[in-house]
């Protein structure tokens, strides 16, 4: 904001370029304001068409906007006019508020005691020839009080000096978290109580029973900065096999008893892919399911509740894991398509055998694979 008085027979102070921002290559700019006592006068902005003309093609998206009108001021249309005004060889464009009215001394168009006189729609011209990054151009701004004649009574010149913004950057790192977090023996997930405790690393069912289901459970957490959000995949290297040994297919022969089969589900409906009930102790092996317990702003394949595929909506709703001794392809089991802030699910294991099992120690491995798409 600019403000000075003008010392004539009617003073006149002023505020100009309120509203106008000046971006990266700065404006040549300059002010007059043209008054005609007790007749039809003018206050307007002329502005320096060097080093290059700041009025758009069509003058008409630029423009002044005149103050509301005030003692003593009639203000009437604005006008915008390209070079129209030669100053010691310069050209300059003008903008100009008529008014009328016999104006009073003192009148300050500041955007507080009155309107401001706001000038917009300009172009900037690039910098000077001469311009030294980080140096300011030094452009004229001229104020003129023009009498009924349009001769010059009074001017005030001045100079706006135009720099570069000032250019903050930073760098982020694209970051994906992945964690596997143990849950504790007789905690509820997915539906009911937990029999033994996990780690990060292992779910140790123990001695499993041959009535009974024994379930556990792990809870994978995800977050990641990325715009297109992540997929978290699960596939096991095998089924459970005796001393870690081969099992042929997915499922295996129910009459294979060196190997914990994947379970085909109450329905037989069962697969990597495909969902199934899987609440009688009469069906064989060993499955999950998934819980988004925390409602943490994941979308899982599945749930434990849910009605997708053979699913009837109780809680029992299992898969296979994808098995990779069979040829199957990883299998998606959470994602998002967004950064995400600590999304989890719930990972619930159940097994149970047949009188038949071969005695030993059986295992096998889950893979959990997090990827951010970025």
């Amino acid at each position: 904001i600019m403000k000075e008085e003008i010392p004539v027979g009617r003073m006149l102070s002023y505020a100009a370029v309120v509203g106008l921002t000046l971006p990266l290559q700065g404006l040549s700019l300059c002010i007059c304001i043209l008054a005609r006592p007790a007749q039809v006068s003018y206050i307007g902005f002329r502005c320096a068409s060097d080093p290059v003309a700041i009025l758009p093609s069509d003058p008409s998206l630029s423009k002044i906007t005149c103050p509301s009108d005030t003692t003593g001021y009639t203000f009437g249309s604005p006008v915008a006019a390209a070079s129209s005004v030669t100053l010691d060889g310069q050209d300059y464009h003008s903008f100009s508020c008529p008014y009328t009215g016999t104006g009073a001394i003192g009148t300050v168009f500041d955007g507080s005691s009155n309107d401001a006189l706001v000038l917009s729609g300009l172009i900037n011209p690039a910098p000077t020839t001469s311009h030294t990054t980080g140096t300011a151009d030094r452009h004229k701004v001229i104020v003129q009080h023009l009498d009924s004649g349009s001769n010059v009574i009074d001017s005030t010149a001045t100079n706006i000096g135009v720099i570069e913004a000032v250019k903050v950057t930073a760098t982020v790192a694209p970051l994906i978290t992945f964690r596997i977090i143990g849950i504790g023996a007789n905690q509820t997930a997915c539906g009911v109580q937990t029999s033994v405790a996990t780690t990060p690393v292992t779910v140790p069912f123990n001695e499993l029973l041959i009535g009974n289901f024994t379930s556990a459970a792990q809870s994978l957490s995800v977050s990641t900065n990325a715009l297109n959000g992540y997929a978290v995949t699960a596939i096991e290297n095998d089924q459970l096999g005796l001393n870690g040994d081969a099992c042929t297919g997915d499922p295996t022969s129910a009459t294979n008893t060196s190997c914990i089969q994947d379970s085909r589900g109450d329905d037989a409906a069962m697969s990597h892919t495909a969902s199934d009930d899987w609440s009688s102790t009469d069906t064989k092996g060993f499955g999950y399911s998934l819980d988004d317990a925390n409602t943490s702003g994941t979308t899982p394949a599945f749930e434990y509740d849910g009605t997708a595929d053979s699913c009837g909506g109780g809680i029992d709703c299992y898969r296979q894991f994808a098995d990779s001794e069979d040829s199957q392809d990883p299998v998606s089991i959470m994602s998002n398509t967004d950064p995400s802030d600590n999304h989890n699910l719930n990972v619930c294991y159940k097994a149970t055998i047949p009188t038949i099992q071969a005695a030993g120690f059986y295992e096998n491995y889950v893979t959990y694979t997090a990827t951010a798409t970025f």
